[in-house]
Order: structure tokens, then sequence, then C-alpha cells
């Protein structure tokens, strides 16, 4: 019965670590301590109740007023033994709060024995379980009273197998069922050794598993793969409430041909670890009606293939999709985002490769443009597109990559990150002027390629042409010349909203890294950052060498310059008062 962290929807809990574990406080609160030395000290009270030091533990009555709060343990899956030890003073100190604490106590379990303990004729005989004497009512009436109680069977080690012909017994029993609240079934590794321990958990959840809703299983390999299928197959027939599926392994057909059987499934996310993905269970995804986020992650040694020679966009469906996220090298991710067809309800798209190795830098680039291309094909109505490619700064994306978010005249969010882009000022106010990132709250760009980068003109543009934009990361050369910015203070000032500053200097270019971090250029960008963005908290100044203590006199004047502003104002004020 393990639970782990999670957080309030009224605000976080100091109980909760980084780990997901509960840790509820051992330390009274000062009214309670300060209590319990008066009692002390006249003498009236000996010890505090029992109840009294239950109460006093902030931390756990924030768990157990939790209790309320479906979504506070929707991914909670372990609970340390201090915790469930508090749980258990509760219930039998607190009548007010024997309900809820008793069931966080049932509410993960992570084995399927004490289940069944609660019956005496439940016992081990030469290390095998068996039931030897009669199951009265009375003890069928006590384990069901503590089995609706469960949510989650979370069953992260090995485990004693229950013979088949127990489990039978069970089920067959009238007017029971073994876990009737049961929604969710976590295994995170189905090693070779585990298949004894669930032997019987096709049967059991075939009769008990109508009422699950999210099904993770891991560690799927060539000697799990068959179990993987069969428990599947009997899912899709009898579980039609399954919203959420897992999967991650060596995934074959044979286990994929029942994924597409999960009508009524939300979330779908795969993790395929050295097994081929071919194009045509795509298309089988395409029919999931209810599907609205779709992930895959492509570890080491995975391809796509498309043997039937699927066309580009000649997958038709994805209706209901919202989010779709592919972890894979650009070329595999290439191969599944081209064959899908456009799917207007797409909102969300990520793309990553964290270990891509671009033996063949210039094919990987043109593959990542065309992954690019293709997601403003997919949803010109998206809302936001990510791209993080690593940390592999040598692929650079030639010229007129981002031109496809022409087309997206709804993106709020774009990110580029992990690799070189070319891009210059012309490029920025093409797509500025033409009012493709008019509604961008956040635009993250990469360092840029040796002598193809923006100046600071580049910054007026997006001000006036993205007034929404709150972050912004931007390579900056400011070795270009900007004599042109003292111009632009001439006309009418419109302040800009922006609050996050992220100039980046392209660590492949330092021919002009000198000359671009003078005083008098400290002098010019500080001016003109102070005038063009007032509202700015945070600028940073990310790449180059020797460049941090001129940030820090850009940041510095920008002060002076804003002190210099609400002077000039005060003394306005005062003259027209």
């Amino acid at each position: 019965m393990d639970l782990g962290g999670a957080t309030s929807s009224t605000g976080p809990i100091n109980n909760v670590t980084s780990t997901g574990t509960v840790h509820p406080s051992s330390q009274r609160s000062m009214t309670q301590a300060q209590l319990y030395n008066h009692a002390n000290s006249v003498g009236g009270i000996e010890s505090i109740s029992a109840r009294s030091q239950v109460l006093a533990n902030e931390d756990l009555l924030d768990l157990i007023f939790s209790y309320f709060d479906p979504a506070f343990f929707e991914d909670i899956l372990t609970m340390d033994s201090t915790t469930k030890s508090a749980l258990l003073s509760v219930c039998l100190t607190c009548k007010s709060f024997y309900t809820p604490a008793l069931d966080l106590l049932w509410r993960v379990m992570n084995s399927i024995i004490p289940i069944f303990k609660l019956i005496p004729a439940f016992t081990k005989v030469n290390d095998t379980y068996t039931l030897s004497g009669v199951i009265n009512q009375y003890h069928i009436a006590r384990l069901e009273m503590h089995t609706r109680k469960i949510r989650c069977l979370h069953l992260k080690t090995p485990h004693d197998a229950i013979p088949s012909h127990i489990l039978f017994r069970f089920t067959h029993l009238r007017k029971f069922s073994l876990f009737p609240a049961l929604t969710r079934l976590h295994i995170p590794s189905l090693a070779v050794e585990y298949l004894r321990g669930i032997e019987g958990l096709n049967f059991l959840f075939l009769a008990h598993g109508k009422s699950l809703s999210t099904i993770t299983l891991g560690g799927i390999n060539a000697s799990t793969d068959a179990f993987t299928s069969s428990f599947l197959s009997a899912l899709s027939q009898e579980c039609e409430s399954i919203q959420k599926l897992t999967l991650t392994g060596r995934l074959t057909p044979d286990t994929l041909h029942f994924v597409s059987e999960f009508q009524h499934l939300q979330t779908l996310n795969l993790t395929f670890d050295a097994a081929i993905v071919e194009v045509e269970f795509i298309q089988l995804c395409s029919h999931l009606m209810s599907l609205t986020h779709f992930i895959i992650h492509l570890q080491a040694s995975s391809t796509v293939h498309n043997p039937s020679g699927v066309g580009k966009g000649a997958i038709h469906g994805f209706d209901a999709l919202q989010e779709l996220q592919i972890s894979a090298p650009p070329p595999d991710a290439l191969r599944i985002l081209e064959v899908i067809s456009k799917a207007g309800s797409v909102k969300v798209i990520s793309l990553s490769c964290p270990f891509f190795s671009a033996r063949d830098i210039s094919a990987t680039a043109l593959s990542i443009k065309s992954c690019i291309g293709e997601s403003c094909r997919i949803s010109p109505s998206m809302s936001s597109l990510t791209v993080q490619m690593g940390n592999n700064n040598t692929v650079v994306l030639p010229r007129n990559s981002l031109s496809p978010l022409l087309a997206c005249k709804n993106l709020r969010y774009f990110a580029l990150t992990g690799i070189s882009l070319a891009i210059t000022d012309d490029d920025i106010s093409q797509i500025c002027e033409e009012g493709g990132w008019e509604n961008l709250t956040v635009l993250w760009l990469p360092p840029s390629a040796p002598g193809s980068s923006p100046s600071l003109s580049s910054l007026h543009v997006l001000a006036t042409h993205c007034p929404k934009i709150h972050v912004l990361a931007i390579p900056i050369d400011f070795s270009l010349d900007f004599s042109n910015l003292n111009d632009m203070r001439l006309h009418p000032r419109r302040p800009h909203g922006l609050q996050h500053l992220t100039v980046i200097r392209s660590a492949l270019n330092r021919l002009h890294e000198d000359s671009g971090t003078t005083i008098a250029t400290a002098i010019g960008v500080s001016r003109f950052l102070e005038y063009q963005f007032p509202f700015l908290c945070k600028s940073v100044l990310s790449g180059g060498t020797g460049s941090s203590d001129w940030w820090n006199t850009v940041k510095s004047l920008m002060k002076e310059y804003k002190l210099i502003r609400v002077e000039e104002r005060r003394k306005d004020d005062d003259e027209t008062v």
C-alpha cells in the first residue's frame, strides 16, 4: 500500500519530496508544544493524549484532508512506513478521521497477497498458497469491505504466485467482485521472474477489471510479450473504461495489434526499446476516436519502417487528437509525421531526440527542417510547437527553416533548442510582418550560425509586431551595425510587456566578439533594451566567452536609465501641478 507525492489543488504540501514520497512532519505546531509544556509544568497532564499528538501533526492533517480531492492521488504510488504508521494511529485514536485515514491506507496496494490473507482459510503450505477450510460469508464481507477501498495495484516486485484455483474460487462467488473500484494497474517491470507471480492476472482482471481506467506495463521483452498480448486481449474485450495505456519495452506487432481495440482510449504512451515501429500501426491508432494524447518514444536501436509504402498524408483520422509527442531520431520522426494527414484538432506538437549522432550533418538538418514543415502542415491551428534536439549545435538548420510557421497564426509557444539556426533580420521581419508570430507568448530560438545572425533591430521588429511575447530567447550579434537604433527612439514609444529575455551569443562565431562587447556597445544596448522593454524582470546573456562582466554593465546601465526615466516623469508631474 504505497503512496507517492503530489500537490493539492489548494497549494503545495510541505511533506511532499521530489522523489514522490509523502513524509509527514514529526514536529508539533508551536501552539501544541506550548500547551504540552504548560500541562507538564502545572502537573495537570502527564502527557498529551494519542489523539492530540495526531492532531498536532499538521502535515498529516493535510494528507487526510486531501483525501477529499480526487486529483491529489492521481499519480501517487508509494507511501513511506512513517506515514502508514501515522495514518494507523489516526484510525485508532480519532473517530472523525477514521474513514478517510483507513481509505488512504488501502488506496494503493503493492501486492495482492495481503488481500487474500484477510481470509483465514488462505494459508501457505510448502511455499505454495492454498485454501484449506470453508470460506464463510462473514469473511467474504470483511474482504469486500476492504477491497472496495483499493484504487490502484502497484506491483513493482515479483511476489509469490497465487494458484489459479484460488482465483477461480473467489471470482465465482455470487454477488462479489474482488476489485470493484480498482482504476489503475501499474507494473513497471515485467521481468522473466515476474511471470510466476502474475500468472493468474489474465483471468483475474478478465472478471474483475471493468472499472480499470489506467494501465501501465513496463519492461516488456521477448519472454513476456506473449503474456502482454493475451493480457491486453482480455482487457480490450472486458474493460471498456480504460482511458490511459502506457507500454514500455520491446513492443511487437502482436502486442500492438490489441492497442487499437481500446476504443475509449484517450492517452496512449508507447516506449519502443530495440523494436521496429511499422507505419501500419500508426494507421490503426488513427481510428481511435477518443484518443487525445499520442506519445511515442524510440530508444536506441528502434526504427520506423514503412514496408507497405504508405504515402505522404495518407493516414486520415485522429479526429480527437490534441497533443502529439515524438521522441526519435529526426529521420524516424519524419517518417511518422509525413504519413499523417491534416489533423486540425491537434494543438500541441513536441519533437525531441536527446541521443542522435549527427554523422551526416546536412541530412540531419534537412530532416529537422522537414519535421517542422510537416508539423505545420498537419495542424496549422496548433498553439504550441517544441523541437528539442539534444545539445548538438554543430547541426545547422538552413535559412527559411521557420517559413512554414507563417501558416500557424494561432501559435502561442515555439521553442527550438539543441541545434543552430541560420537566421537573419530579414527572416524575422518577414515572419513578423506577415503576422506569423502576432499571438506568440513564448519564443525560444537556438544559437545562430556563423555569419548568419540577427541584430538588435530584430528585437525592435519583435516588439512592434509581437505584442504578447513575455519570454524571449534570441541570438544577437552585437558586432553588427546598430547606429539606426537611435532613429528608432524617435518614433512614439510603445512599451512592450516582455519580462524575460535571454540573448544568445553563438560560440561558433567569435570573429567580432571583442568589438561587440565594448563600453560604447554596452551603452547603446542598455539604452535600447530599457527603451523597448521597460517591464523586463530578468535578462541573461548566454554563450560567448568573457562577456559576463560586460553584460552586468549593460544591466546596471539599464537600471540607471530606468531611474532617470522615473525621475523625469516625477519632474513632469510636479511641473503640471
